[in-house]
């Protein structure tokens, strides 16, 4: 195979991975909607962000100059915190939440 062939499917496969990160950047906000935590998207100076809760509300504060698949881990970890069994979750992201929360228990 020749060597542009080899380039130019590496560029699709790169593509297509930010796209599924993309989607799933779109449905991790869409279930921090669900359980009702308010998304905050702004810079900041120290760290990449995360949840937090002020008196009874809960805030998820995200740096939008991160790499995308950084936003998408700080996502995981931060809703893998939260119960989520009563909410209809896509398998793929129910297992990544999963994944996480076995991190979190073993640390």
């Amino acid at each position: 195979m020749s060597r542009a062939r080899n380039q130019a499917r590496t560029r699709t496969a790169l593509r297509s991975r930010q796209e599924d990160s993309r989607r799933l950047l779109a449905e991790l906000m869409r279930l921090t909607a669900q359980l009702d935590i308010e998304l905050v998207r702004e810079p900041i100076e120290e760290g990449r962000g995360g949840l937090c809760r002020i008196y009874d509300r809960r805030f998820l504060y995200v740096d939008p100059a991160l790499p995308l698949l950084e936003q998408v881990d700080l996502f995981v970890e931060a809703l893998a915190q939260l119960p989520t069994e009563h909410l209809y979750l896509r398998p793929r992201l129910r297992d990544r939440l999963e994944r996480a929360r076995r991190r979190l228990c073993s640390g």
